[in-house]
């Protein structure tokens, strides 16, 4: 898929443009073991295509690195079979503070951004479509359209559903992806191994002052509203990261957290891991598009294909304009801080209550797990997980709202449950 890596990579530097705040360098370990994983040749081969294909790339190509040079900087990592490496360059990114800097520029260019919206009736009509929306407030507001975008993402079959179209072939088929936050001391870059169970790629990596360690990739049927973390997902993982760093086992002590989210791949009854991340654009029916596959990094290529896709088919006007996307930086963070300047509410993170006022009234905040896991990450890497000062959050955004003792109180419970829950699955699974 030489094609797919090629619009990855230019998409990630395009990113490391114009989201700086969000995405950034990070290096990359590849520790060569002879007998297990590929060989050291293969790396070096597909690293140099890796480094072509990235071309113009802002970062610094990929290096030998010898056996000594690794057993010095990453000490924990096991020396046992350990030939020599490789040091390459990718990107990570906020995942869910790019989500808002994408919705962020949208408003900004005129678009109605809604959360907790849900899609209730669709009829054709003559021109178009006449949809039907319900929000929260259990309040049914009515449009017309010319065309509907389906970008549910593993949801996809699941609102094709809703909206009654044909469902006896399947648009996506997802795979779920476990991750595990640990209070170990992060390596000094991210290091992409090979699990010995089964030989799928997983990786450590810095995250937020914490390591992360991830992924499963397996594959989900059920229903994507009720997606679970499960006991063999912790323990896979955790044997993985135990064979490599030997002298880090992971205790219920060391589990900050854990999270997990579907790919939202395009039909196929390949292995979970062969699948292609290929974006597939399907139209059920005239003015009705359904995207799915694809990468979080290539979402704004996503998003240019549908747009040349209406203009194709004239449900949007025809221009020559070239696309402006791939120049045009995302809007950067506003800044929040209060006068006089406002303490943090929490002992164990660095945010403060101005922070939560302007998630509200800018950033579609509407909930505690809003706020601690869909804007920031205090559910997941705070040693106190958002549970003690659930209260103070709770409170500030039910202010803002106008919301009811009873439902402030019933948002917080929510939370502070299933968080709490997460938390003794882990402990569990470790013990």
């Amino acid at each position: 898929q030489f094609g797919l890596v090629h619009e990855s990579l230019r998409e990630r530097n395009l990113l490391l443009r114009h989201a700086i705040d969000w995405v950034k360098p990070l290096a990359f370990l590849l520790p060569v073991y002879p007998g297990h994983g590929r060989p050291g040749w293969q790396l070096k081969l597909g690293l140099t295509l890796y480094d072509i294909l990235s071309f113009p790339n802002p970062m610094p190509g990929h290096r030998h690195l010898e056996h000594a040079a690794i057993t010095k900087d990453y000490p924990t990592l096991t020396a046992t079979h350990l030939r020599d490496g490789f040091l390459y360059y990718d990107a990570q990114m906020e995942d869910a503070r790019l989500v808002i800097a994408n919705l962020a520029d949208a408003a900004i260019h005129g678009a109605q951004c809604f959360n907790y919206a849900h899609v209730t009736t669709l009829r054709r009509t003559a021109t178009g479509f006449h949809v039907g929306v319900e929000f929260s407030n259990k309040t049914v507001t009515y449009w017309n359209c010319k065309s509907i975008i389906n970008t549910t993402g593993a949801w996809s079959d699941v609102v094709r559903k809703v909206l009654g179209l044909p469902t006896q072939k399947h648009l996506v088929s997802p795979t779920k992806g476990v991750h595990l936050v640990l209070r170990h001391t992060p390596p000094k870059t991210a290091v992409l191994l090979q699990a010995p169970q089964d030989e799928r790629v997983f990786f450590v990596m810095p995250w937020h002052d914490r390591t992360l360690l991830g992924t499963t990739d397996t594959p989900f049927t059920e229903d994507p509203d009720h997606i679970d973390i499960t006991k063999a997902d912790i323990r896979y993982l955790k044997q993985a990261y135990e064979h490599f760093f030997p002298t880090l086992p992971i205790g219920p002590g060391d589990l900050v957290s854990a999270f997990v989210g579907l790919r939202p791949l395009a039909a196929s009854d390949a292995q979970a891991s062969d699948r292609s991340r290929e974006t597939v654009i399907h139209s059920d029916i005239p003015g009705l598009f359904s995207v799915v596959g694809g990468k979080f990094t290539t979402h704004r290529q996503i998003a240019q294909d549908v747009v040349d896709k209406l203009i194709n088919t004239k449900l949007l006007p025809p221009t020559d304009k070239r696309c402006c996307t791939t120049s045009h930086p995302l809007p950067l963070p506003s800044n929040v801080a209060s006068s006089p300047p406002m303490p943090p509410y929490c002992p164990h993170h660095p945010h403060t209550l101005a922070e939560v006022d302007y998630a509200v009234r800018y950033e579609w905040v509407r909930s505690v797990s809003d706020w601690n896991l869909r804007r920031t990450v205090i559910g997941f890497a705070a040693d106190c997980n958002g549970i003690s000062c659930s209260q103070a959050v709770g409170r500030q955004i039910g202010t803002l709202l106008d919301k009811s003792e009873a439902d402030i109180q019933a948002d917080i419970n929510a939370y502070m449950q299933e968080t709490e829950r997460l938390l003794k699955l882990c402990r569990n699974s470790l013990a």
